[in-house]
């Protein structure tokens, strides 16, 4: 099939109507990123702000998305595949993400790794 193999979308649960939907996932064509999409096997998590976080693409990359346009705000490339959704939290009123990028345990992704990230949100 053609892409896109993977996306984010909102959609409105009280008339099912689409909102938006953005391609999630990047893939390297004669080096350079197009969006092609990825299966996500991470997660997504929505911080007190509307900033949507995915991670769990095959680009090894956690995405920053604005959960009311579905624009990319924000992405990072780690070591390997986000493998859990992210995790948001506070301290003394500063607000971090973190996620643990492993390359995850049952998919095919080619890089693993061991590694935990955690990002200040401003």
């Amino acid at each position: 099939s053609n892409p896109p193999w993977g996306y984010i979308a909102k959609i409105n649960l009280v008339d099912g109507k689409l909102i938006w939907k953005k391609t999630i996932g990047k893939k390297l064509v004669d080096n350079k990123w197009t969006e092609t999409g990825s299966p996500i096997f991470g997660g997504v998590a929505l911080n007190k702000n509307n900033i949507l976080f995915v991670t769990g693409t095959d680009d090894n990359f956690i995405y920053a998305l604005d959960s009311e346009t579905g624009k990319i705000l924000w992405s990072y490339e780690m070591e390997a595949s986000g493998s859990a959704p992210p995790t948001i939290y506070e301290i003394n009123g500063k607000e971090y993400v973190s996620v643990v990028s492993s390359g995850g345990q049952y998919h095919n992704y080619k890089k693993k790794g061991s590694t935990i990230y955690t990002f200040g949100i401003n």
